[in-house]
């Protein structure tokens, strides 16, 4: 099987090997597209179905090439515990038939197993215990951003929250490991720094809104990066686009930061979410608030002008928000020409006070005791926010 140039044996081999990396896996191992295709599509098994009682090869053949795809596109939906659309999933991978994008895959220690077991089970038995070993994938895509043709962006990268592999071999006996989306994402900027792609690329889905995945891609280095939005590379401000200069970064840094063993000291996050960490339900709460805010911060440009399209609406807290700013200053003057400075600092007035209530709150303050103390000025927050 033709192999693919990104995650190719040369580019991925120095950092999944790397002693590191390998600690970080806990008996896991990534494969690239031959390795999997290989792994996954072919399985030496036997199909269920039989023709009066004889086997119809080219039957079965069909058959089976029908249940690799139906298993292929089931894949998305279960790695990523349906927290995507689940139609871009199915694209995501059924566009691996196109040599543009590429594809890196975390499986369960022992993986290789399953080939060795696989004789006395049906082809469709086979791939589900196959999917259920795959901890997670990244797929990236060469010239996604028109601005950068040659560059690989990030299309798709899932991790399993909750393994359900079963366990053989020598390993039967260790707890079942999750994979690290961070040792995805090392991989992604490993094997750019190798082919001398100076930029890393993507979208971040929702935004800020998506806490987890800000969280992860901030931590590896990425930042926000505007210049993106643009119609010949990232169109929807639905999303959050977002780069890394690779070549700040060495083979050993990353690596480290992959692995867990270093940590970007300073994230240059201009809204300092990534700086709220809750650990109660209350902060929690007042986190998704404020994630919602900082998408505002950059959209409300976008949404006033109507530059780019918007491919997923706002949510009812945030249309709600924007019109009662809007009420805000028309009854403060009925004939106020308000801007987007305007909009820009009622909406960052209103995240300093839910950093404030964030940075107060704790286990033993109520939410209803927390909200009596907040400011006058808080009480617009609170009137527009407050769900």
């Amino acid at each position: 099987m033709k192999s693919r140039n990104f995650f190719s044996n040369e580019n991925i081999d120095p950092y999944r090997n790397d002693p590191k990396i390998n600690s970080a896996l806990h008996n896991a191992y990534l494969l690239n597209y031959s390795e999997f295709m290989d792994w996954y599509s072919h399985p030496n098994v036997r199909t269920s179905r039989r023709i009066s009682g004889k086997r119809n090869l080219e039957s079965d053949n069909e058959e089976v090439h029908k249940m690799h795809k139906d298993s292929l596109k089931q894949i998305a939906n279960e790695v990523c515990e349906k927290k995507i659309d689940a139609q871009y999933g199915i694209s995501s991978i059924l566009n691996l038939n196109f040599e543009k994008f590429d594809i890196l895959v975390a499986v369960a220690p022992d993986y290789d197993i399953l080939k060795k077991k696989g004789s006395d089970v049906t082809t469709k038995t086979a791939l589900k215990n196959k999917t259920k070993h795959i901890l997670g994938f990244i797929i990236v895509e060469k010239g996604e951003c028109k601005m950068f043709p040659d560059f690989y962006t990030v299309n798709l990268i899932c991790a399993r929250s909750k393994v359900e592999y079963k366990k053989y071999g020598k390993h039967a006996s260790l707890k079942r490991q999750r994979i690290r989306g961070a040792i995805l994402l090392g991989a992604y900027l490993f094997c750019a720094k190798r082919i001398n792609q100076t930029m890393g690329l993507l979208e971040l889905a929702d935004g800020y809104k998506n806490i987890s995945g800000f969280f992860s891609y901030s931590k590896m280095g990425f930042v926000k990066d505007l210049s993106l939005f643009d119609r010949k590379c990232f169109k929807d401000y639905a999303n959050l686009p977002m780069s890394i200069n690779i070549n700040d970064y060495s083979y050993e840094q990353i690596i480290n930061y992959a692995s867990g063993l270093d940590k970007i000291r300073d994230m240059n996050d201009e809204t300092g979410l990534i700086y709220l960490v809750p650990k109660t339900p209350r902060q929690q709460a007042l986190q998704v608030q404020i994630s919602g805010l900082c998408n505002l911060t950059y959209q409300i440009d976008y949404i006033l002008n109507g530059s780019y399209a918007l491919d997923v609406k706002l949510d009812k807290n945030e249309i709600k928000f924007l019109q009662e700013l809007e009420d805000y200053y028309i009854d403060q003057d009925p004939h106020y020409d308000f801007n987007t400075d305007d909009y820009l600092n009622y909406i960052y007035d209103s995240m300093d006070n839910l950093i404030e209530e964030f940075k107060s709150a704790s286990k033993s303050r109520t939410r209803s005791s927390s909200r009596s103390k907040m400011s006058a000025g808080s009480n617009i927050t609170k009137k527009h926010l407050c769900k």
